[in-house]
C-alpha cells in the first residue's frame, strides 16, 4: 500500500513582528512544518506496515526551497517527498492550499490508504491523504 501524507509550511510564530502600521511582518520568520501536519506524518509512519510506502506531499511558494524543511520531513519517515511550487501559492489562504493539495494528490500516481484500513482518519473523499 502507498500512503500520501499532506503537509504545509507555516511561519515560526515567535519570529512574526508587528509593524508600526499594525500589519504583520514575516521577513524574519523561518518556515516550519505545521504542528498538525507533523502529527499527520507521524500517523502515516505508524499506519505503514512492512512494504508500505509513505509519500509526503506539499504545495506552496518560494518557502519550499528551504532545504531544512525537506530534511525535516524525510527524517520523520516518508520514503518520498513531492513538492509542487507555484508563485500563485506564495500567499495562498488555507482553502486554496487545501484545494491545491487535493488536486496534486488526485493527479499523482500514488494510491491512498482507504478508510477501511485507517478508520481514524476522516477525509471527504474517503481517502487518508
Amino acid at each position: 500500500m502507498k500512503i500520501i501524507t499532506c503537509f504545509k509550511l507555516v511561519p515560526e510564530e515567535q519570529d512574526i513582528t508587528v509593524t508600526p502600521e499594525h500589519s504583520l511582518n514575516f521577513d524574519r520568520a523561518e518556515a516550519k512544518i505545521s504542528q498538525f501536519d507533523l502529527n499527520a506524518i507521524e500517523a502515516a509512519a505508524q499506519l505503514a506496515a512492512d512494504g508500505d510506502e509513505i509519500a509526503a506531499l506539499t504545495v506552496g511558494g518560494s518557502l519550499l526551497q528551504n532545504s531544512k524543511v525537506r530534511k525535516d520531513v524525510l527524517s520523520r519517515g516518508p520514503d518520498a517527498l513531492f513538492m509542487v511550487q507555484d508563485a500563485q501559492l506564495e500567499h495562498a489562504l488555507p482553502k486554496e492550499t487545501a484545494l491545491a493539495l487535493a488536486s496534486a494528490a488526485e493527479k499523482s500516481a500514488l494510491t491512498c490508504c482507504s478508510l477501511e484500513r485507517a478508520p481514524a482518519i476522516f477525509m471527504p473523499n474517503r481517502w487518508a491523504c
